[in-house]
């Protein structure tokens, strides 16, 4: 199932792309690659705009297996940006401070924030 939703993924078949990915973690709850499932449906909910549901997976994917540094940054800028386009904005701000605190560098957390500052005043 993992493959299959990988592929229905890549070819932006989300409707299917969903239910196959969840099928892997409902199989399998240990499966070795179960943060990047939790990743890929986070991305997946977030281009569709179920923005709740990808904030829990981008959450669940953070705290599963010890994500590596600069995962665990873009999951953060992922998050905050999604808080963005709810209009949640001091969330959002938080979730890119947080990113920003594990690496200083993130461009793309540093412009959102500002944005985020900006659409504030």
């Amino acid at each position: 199932w993992y493959g299959i939703g990988l592929l229905y993924e890549k070819f932006e078949a989300y409707e299917h792309a969903i239910p196959s990915l969840l099928a892997v973690l409902k199989m399998s709850p240990d499966f070795v690659q179960k943060n990047e499932v939790l990743y890929k449906l986070a991305v997946i909910f977030a281009k569709t705009y179920q923005l709740d549901y990808a904030i829990t997976y981008f959450q669940t994917a953070m705290l599963s297996n010890c994500p590596s540094l600069q995962r665990k940054v873009e999951i953060l800028t992922k998050i905050g940006i999604c808080y963005q386009e709810k209009g949640d904005n001091a969330q959002a701000l938080k979730s890119f401070e947080a990113a920003l605190t594990h690496n200083e560098q993130n461009y793309k957390g540093q412009q959102h924030m500002g944005w985020t500052y900006f659409m504030m005043n």
